[in-house]
């Protein structure tokens, strides 16, 4: 059915080789869609301009990348990577494509560790639930502050000094 079930099931049938891209490359064989006999997205007819794409988005009530991975595909026009078909074209970041402002993080990691402490959270488990009390902090600030004072969860959540 696709490209990884092929890769789980093709060494049932002796015939079929590994890499049919390698094998038919110069057979007509453009990618994995036209190989099952689906149409290929590649030439699917995308929306010209950054802004239908959008529209099309929030008619298809997608507000964040989680939902647009799930769900891009009920619209053939949209693509799966818009950030590469839209540079240049409007694309500014995913929050500006939802249709969301950019947060405003805490610049450095000892405001983000103070915001973290003063909600009162004090395990990992807990972070992924409270820290959306504050709009200031990342989801991921492990990576946010990598290189800029961060050392471990413990420290940041003040449970360890």
């Amino acid at each position: 059915t696709g490209q990884v079930d092929y890769l789980l099931k093709y060494k049932d049938d002796s015939r079929l080789p590994s890499s049919p891209h390698g094998k038919y490359a110069n057979k007509g064989l453009i990618n994995w869609p036209t190989f099952f006999g689906r149409e290929s997205r590649e030439k699917a007819e995308f929306y010209e301009t950054y802004e239908e794409a959008r529209a099309a988005i929030q008619r298809l009530d997608i507000v964040n990348i989680v939902d647009y991975r799930g769900l891009y595909k009920e619209d053939p026009r949209l693509p799966s990577n818009p950030q590469v078909k839209y540079e240049n074209k409007g694309w500014v970041d995913w929050p500006a494509f939802f249709g969301k402002e950019k947060a405003e993080f805490y610049v450095t990691y000892e405001e983000a560790k103070a915001a973290t402490q003063r909600l009162g959270i004090t395990k990992v488990t807990e972070y992924p639930q409270k820290y959306k009390d504050d709009p200031r902090l990342p989801s991921n600030p492990q990576v946010k502050y990598e290189n800029k004072g961060w050392i471990n969860w413990s420290i940041f959540l003040g449970t360890k000094r």
